[in-house]
C-alpha cells in the first residue's frame, strides 16, 4: 500500500500544509485481494451445496443397498459343502476330505448365480458340534451343520478306492423339502484334478436347476478353473489329501507343521494354485 500526500502552495515561511493523505494500493496487490475474496466466496457456495446434496444422497442411499442385497439374498441359496465321508484305514487318505471341500468351496464361489459357505465356517460349526474329528458324519448331525450354518443345501458324499481307481460319491440334500439328487466321479488316482473338475460341473448344474435359476445351466459355463485345471498335468489324490493335512493344521492353529506340508506340495506339484495361493498367505 502506497500514500501519497496532498500539500498547499508553499507560504511565505517555506512551508507546505498537508491538505490529505490519500492511499493508494497497487494494481496486482488489489487484483489478488479480489481473486481471493472471490475464491472464497465460491468455496462458502460450494460447501453449501455439497452439504445439501450429500444430505440427500447419504438418506437415499440406504434404501437402495438395503434393497439390492434383499434381492440378492433372496436369489442366491446359502450353500454348505461339507467334509466327505471316509471309512478306509489309509490315515493319509483320510486328509483328502478337507482338501476336496476347499477344492470344490473355492471353484463352486467362482459362480454369482451361488451363494458358498466358507470351510472356515464349517470347521467352526464341527468344532461347536465336536464333530471335527469324525470320519462319517450322520444325518441328524447334517441338519444340525446345516441350521446353524444357515444353509439351504448341503453338499456332501464319499469316497474310496477300488481296484486302481477312486470313485467319489457326491449329493445335494435339500434342508427345507429334504429331497436328495446324487451323482458321482471317477478316475485314477493319480489324476484327481479330473475327478474335482467333473463333481464341480455337476454339482454347479444341478444347484442351479434346484434354485430355478433364470440363466440354464447348458448355457452358462460353470468354472472356468475347472477348464484350465483339465489342462494342467494331473494332480496325484494323495497330494491333495497332503494338502489337506497343512490345511488340517492351520485350522488347528499349527502354522509351522502347515507351511511344512504346504512347501512339500508345492514341490511335488508346482502349478497346484491352492497350495501355492495359502503358502504365499501364511509366509506374508
Amino acid at each position: 500500500m502506497r500514500k501519497h500526500r496532498e500539500y498547499a502552495p508553499i507560504d511565505d515561511a517555506g512551508k507546505a500544509e498537508v491538505l490529505a493523505v490519500r492511499c493508494e494500493i497497487p494494481m496486482p496487490a488489489l487484483q489478488l485481494q479480489r481473486r481471493g475474496f472471490l475464491i472464497g466466496l465460491v468455496s462458502i457456495v460450494a460447501l453449501l451445496c455439497s452439504t445439501l446434496h450429500g444430505t440427500t444422497t447419504v438418506q437415499a442411499q440406504p434404501k437402495k443397498s438395503k434393497k439390492a442385497a434383499k434381492a440378492a439374498a433372496a436369489d442366491k441359496p446359502r450353500i454348505a459343502v461339507l467334509y466327505f465321508d471316509y471309512s478306509g484305514n489309509d490315515e493319509e487318505m483320510g486328509f483328502l476330505r478337507k482338501g476336496m471341500a476347499q477344492m470344490l468351496v473355492t471353484d463352486l464361489s467362482a459362480s454369482d448365480e451361488l451363494q458358498i459357505v466358507e470351510r472356515i465356517d464349517l470347521e467352526a460349526v464341527l468344532k461347536e458340534l465336536k464333530l471335527g474329528r469324525t470320519k462319517a458324519i450322520d444325518a441328524k448331525s447334517r441338519n444340525k451343520i446345516g441350521k446353524l450354518l444357515g444353509a439351504r443345501y448341503l453338499v456332501t458324499g464319499g469316497y474310496f478306492e477300488f481296484r486302481g481307481s477312486l470313485r467319489v460319491d457326491a449329493k445335494i440334500i435339500d434342508v427345507e423339502l429334504g429331497t436328495t439328487k446324487s451323482f458321482s466321479a471317477q478316475a485314477s488316482p493319480d489324476n484327481f484334478m479330473k475327478i474335482e473338475a467333473d463333481l464341480t460341473r455337476k454339482l454347479h448344474a444341478e444347484l442351479l436347476t434346484l434354485n430355478k435359476a433364470k440363466t440354464s445351466a447348458a448355457k452358462q459355463k460353470p468354472r472356468k478353473v475347472a477348464k484350465h485345471r483339465t489342462k494342467t498335468p494331473k494332480v496325484a489324490a494323495r497330494t491333495v489329501a497332503r494338502y489337506g493335512r497343512a490345511l488340517d493344521a492351520l485350522d488347528n492353529g499349527k502354522k509351522k507343521l502347515a507351511a511344512s506340508e504346504l512347501e512339500t506340495v508345492t514341490r511335488e506339484a508346482p502349478h497346484f494354485k491352492p497350495a501355492i495361493d495359502d503358502l504365499r498367505v501364511l509366509l506374508r
